[in-house]
């Protein structure tokens, strides 16, 4: 890491205080002003990092860029930008697919590795369903059922690149992301939300995110 991309880290960082700090306070103004900011600095912490070498991944910069639009969307309180805030967040993790996918060699992975992930990934998805379900309108079912199963996906990719010798910190990124998205979508169905529950969401979001990035740094 270069001495400008550490200056942005710590900045990325010193900006995630100050956002959980308004998240504990129930300053929304708090919110509104430092949270758009956070992925654009991590993927600019990523690029002077990375920049000219041959293991840049433009990717995870497309990756953290729809991260930023869903955080941006996320600050609105209708239904419409929620919704755009998930298919932002969606489109993240299908792109983290393609990132962790495109640098494994599938075939070579053990088989036991690429297939029980799965027996665990259907158990936690019905699991968080049944809980959820009953909470929901028939109309949002299906988006909450694809959004689960793309980001169950994003964790088995994570885990596969992991397996390929690359490193671990996406995967457990991947498993802090899968924590954050299923405690924001409790929050939003069925749970009335409450500083705790942003500030737990947000603070493994942002280190999820930060992990991810590191992964392909280190």
């Amino acid at each position: 890491m270069t001495t400008w991309s550490g200056i942005v880290f710590i900045a990325f960082l010193l900006l995630s205080i100050v956002n959980i700090i308004g998240l504990r306070s129930d300053d929304g103004k708090v919110n509104r002003c430092t949270k758009p900011l956070l992925m654009p600095l991590l993927a600019l912490a990523y690029w002077l990092a990375m920049r000219g070498s041959d293991e840049f991944a433009p990717l995870l910069v497309i990756a953290l860029l729809c991260g930023f639009l869903g955080d941006t969307f996320l600050l609105g309180t209708t239904q419409k930008l929620f919704t755009c805030g998930l298919l932002a967040f969606l489109a993240g993790h299908v792109v983290y697919i393609l990132l962790y996918l495109g640098r494994v060699e599938l075939a070579a992975l053990p088989l036991l590795g690429l297939i029980l992930p799965f027996a665990v990934y259907a158990l936690l998805l019905v699991l968080v369903l049944k809980k959820l379900f009953p909470s929901l309108k028939k109309e949002d079912k299906p988006g909450v059922t694809v959004y689960m199963i793309v980001i169950l996906l994003m964790n088995w990719a994570a885990l596969q690149f992991a397996l390929g010798g690359n490193s671990f910190l996406p995967f457990i990124g991947s498993i802090l992301f899968v924590l954050s998205d299923t405690m924001l979508a409790f929050q939003q169905f069925k749970f009335r939300s409450t500083p705790f529950s942003r500030i737990a969401i947000m603070t493994t979001y942002l280190a999820a995110q930060a992990l991810i990035t590191f992964g392909f740094i280190l």
